[in-house]
């Protein structure tokens, strides 16, 4: 799904483009195209997170976006196959698992 999104963003973000008459590099294409696939990524796990809060009471007690991830896998929250770089982002829980960061580290 994260795929599709991508690719549906850097098509928009192109015809857009096209329809303007805006020259840009493909450079500041493909940045631009992996900033959205980022936020993207970003609401999912929010969403996961927000499912796994309401499951247990808490966000998930690892440390990173690697273990917060795997955390979130084991619990069903999301699919194995998530195409993400984890190190692509900074997860922290905050005030007991209560609260949490979660950002684009790039």
């Amino acid at each position: 799904m994260t795929a599709k999104l991508i690719t549906t963003s850097a098509m928009l973000i192109c015809m857009g483009l096209a329809a303007g008459g805006i020259a840009m590099k493909s450079e500041d294409i493909l940045t631009r195209a992996g900033l959205v696939a980022a936020q993207v990524n970003i609401r999912q796990f929010e969403t996961a997170l927000d499912a796994y809060y309401i499951d247990h009471g808490s966000y998930p007690a690892s440390y990173g976006a690697a273990a917060m991830v795997e955390t979130l896998i084991k619990g069903r929250y999301i699919k194995e196959n998530v195409l993400l770089n984890a190190n692509d982002f900074i997860y922290q829980p905050e005030n007991n698992g209560q609260d949490y960061t979660l950002e684009y580290n790039k």
